[in-house]
């Protein structure tokens, strides 16, 4: 697969891609690959972004219990230090109008 430069990745529902419960194995190699993909010089700006609900976050960027049953060993650094929660609600400001955000 070839990625352009400037090139959005949009992963909505990230852990259909980086965990699939049909094929266990599926999800880590699509994140050994990506950043494989992601580092050249002649490939310029890319942006892979995603959602993600977090619970399957803290599941896949979570420290496993045992070295042995390390599922996600490909996925965690993808994850690490790039989380950024939202909020479930909007809340107004003081001074916003109705209808603006």
């Amino acid at each position: 697969m070839r990625i352009a430069p400037r090139t959005v990745i949009w992963l909505n529902e990230t852990q259909h891609y980086l965990f699939n419960a049909a094929d266990p194995e599926l999800g880590e190699r699509i994140a050994a690959d990506l950043p494989a993909r992601l580092v050249t010089l002649e490939r310029g700006p890319v942006l892979v972004l995603g959602t993600i609900w977090p619970e399957h976050f803290a599941a896949l960027a979570g420290l496993p219990a045992t070295d042995v049953d390390d599922r996600h060993a490909q996925a965690r650094p993808l994850l690490a230090g790039r989380d950024l929660a939202v909020t479930s609600t909007c809340r107004r400001r003081p001074g916003d109008r109705e209808g603006h955000r």
